[in-house]
Formats: C-alpha cells, structure tokens, sequence
C-alpha cells in the first residue's frame, strides 16, 4: 500500500512553523526537519498518515522539546 506523509510543526501558540509531506516507501525513511531558526522550547508535532490505496486517515502527534 501507498502512504502520504504530512508533518507539521506548531509552536505552543499554534502557529504553523514548519510543513512537508513525503510518499514513504519500503523499509526506513528519513525525512531532515530543520528547526536552527526557532527558539528553545516546546513544540507539537502532527503526523497525518494517509493511505493512497483507500483515503483512510490516521493521526499522531508527539511533543517536542527543542533545547539549544
């Protein structure tokens, strides 16, 4: 099955700080997130898993904290 990758990066205010969306393939994927220009803090990440196959969505969201 074909997978869409969203990512998203939202400060503690809820602004959009960062986006991209990937096709993962087989096996490991890496996707680089740069984040050099924010601040020490936290930030909420948002993973939208999108099956291309049927439309079938799945979210996840992590918490992430940026320590320079």
């Amino acid at each position: 099955n074909s997978m869409l990758l969203q990512l998203s990066i939202y400060d503690m205010l809820g602004k959009k700080i960062w986006a991209s969306q990937k096709n993962l393939g087989h096996g490991k994927n890496l996707i680089p997130i740069d984040l050099h220009q924010q601040v020490t803090g936290m930030y909420l990440l948002e993973c939208t898993f999108t099956n291309l196959s049927s439309g079938e969505q799945n979210k996840a969201y992590s918490k992430l904290h940026l320590i320079y």
